[in-house]
């Protein structure tokens, strides 16, 4: 049987990444390190023969010189969850290579949800701006009173993947009839971007007992689950169930 198990994640380093809001944890701390190595021995459970990761295929040579200086010895990790948790996991079941799978660029043809709402001030863009930031706010609280093994269960947890997905729903209704501004970044480039991913990973499955684990912002988590699971063939694991028995 195939299977891909998700893993939602907050972005350890923060990247300039478009993300609006970034949770901080300082992840090198001897405590978060522990934490992470607990994280990484629940994720061995699952034995997955690939391990796919949120950077673009044009990335892979620079991230598989990276990972060979990891095994090799000659370098150490960065902060950032694809070292931290990816590199880590891949080392242990000593694969030979991780797997970017991310599509992100800019279409010339959509502008910025975002900057469309700084240009277009208004009491429903001010309440998008406080739910979002209350949302954001009460991750942070639980990320700071939580170990990383119960916020990555926390961050999996399918309710709170749907309450990330409603937020874009959210974006879609913004704008008129003359200008869809919210609906035509969602559709063509949310989820478009989506579609990639989902693409890009499918194309792993090569045989008939292939197991991914796919490592990337919880943002996403809704959106592919539903991909994969409409489309068939490839069985989802629930990660937050997963590490909730094997944490």
């Amino acid at each position: 049987m195939q299977e891909i198990m998700i893993l939602g994640t907050f972005h350890f380093h923060s990247p300039d990444n478009g993300d609006r809001f970034h949770q901080g944890a300082d992840i090198l701390s001897p405590e978060r390190q522990r934490e992470v190595l607990q994280v990484v021995e629940a994720l061995e459970a699952f034995q997955p023969t690939k391990i796919a990761v949120e950077q673009k295929p044009e990335q892979s040579a620079g991230l598989l010189r990276q990972y060979q200086a990891y095994v090799q010895g000659e370098a150490g990790l960065a902060a950032g969850e694809v070292q931290q948790i990816a590199f880590r996991l891949a080392k242990r079941l000593g694969q030979e290579q991780l797997y970017c799978v991310d599509w992100n660029e800019a279409q010339p043809h959509v502008g910025s949800i975002f900057q469309w709402m700084a240009d277009h001030p208004c009491a429903r863009i001010q309440e998008l701006d406080a739910k979002a930031k209350a949302s954001h706010a009460g991750n942070q609280r639980h990320l700071e009173s939580s170990t990383l093994l119960d916020h990555f269960i926390f961050l999996n947890q399918p309710a709170r993947a749907l309450e990330d997905h409603r937020a874009y729903l959210d974006y879609a209704l913004l704008g008129d009839a003359q200008d869809p501004a919210g609906a035509k970044w969602v559709a063509q480039y949310w989820y478009y971007r989506n579609l990639r991913i989902w693409k890009n990973v499918m194309e792993l499955f090569q045989a008939p007992n292939e197991r991914v684990l796919l490592l990337i912002g919880a943002g996403h988590l809704h959106y592919l689950r539903q991909a994969f699971s409409d489309a068939g063939g490839v069985q989802v694991v629930d990660a937050a169930d997963f590490l909730s028995k094997n944490g």
